[in-house]
């Protein structure tokens, strides 16, 4: 059963913030940013990636059960979330046919106002506040 857990409770946005996204070989990172505040997020070693409109993502390719409607009850004001048991990193680590061990791999999903990422990489982002 997938689990969503608040990755970092100091990443968050009140209210509307755009998003931009810097892909090499190296490196897959993300900057978040409003008026007030900008954030970048670099996500190292990344076996896969995607982004989906938030308007399809939020009518079901997620579990949908208890635990996801509680944030989308908190309009996911927080903007980075660690799964376990994830269909995306499920499918990644099936896709590698044994090159991967599951400890190998992490699976983050970043909520913006308009795109959901999901991104399976080998380590832990990090995060700078700019």
């Amino acid at each position: 059963m997938e689990k969503w857990k608040v990755y970092d409770n100091n990443i968050f946005f009140d209210g509307y913030f755009e998003v931009s996204i810097s892909f090499s070989e190296d490196c897959l990172t993300v900057y978040l940013f409003d008026d007030e505040k900008k954030i970048e997020i670099n996500f190292y070693l990344v076996h896969g990636f995607r982004l989906l409109d938030e308007g399809i993502v939020q009518n079901g390719i997620y579990l949908n059960d208890d635990q996801l409607m509680t944030l989308k009850k908190n309009h996911f004001c927080n903007v980075l979330y660690e799964l376990t048991d994830g269909e995306f990193g499920e499918f990644i680590f099936d896709t590698a046919g044994g090159f991967l061990s599951e400890k190998e791999i992490f699976h983050y999903v970043v909520i913006t106002p308009n795109y959901n990422i999901d991104i399976v990489s080998r380590g832990i982002p990090k995060v700078t506040f700019l």
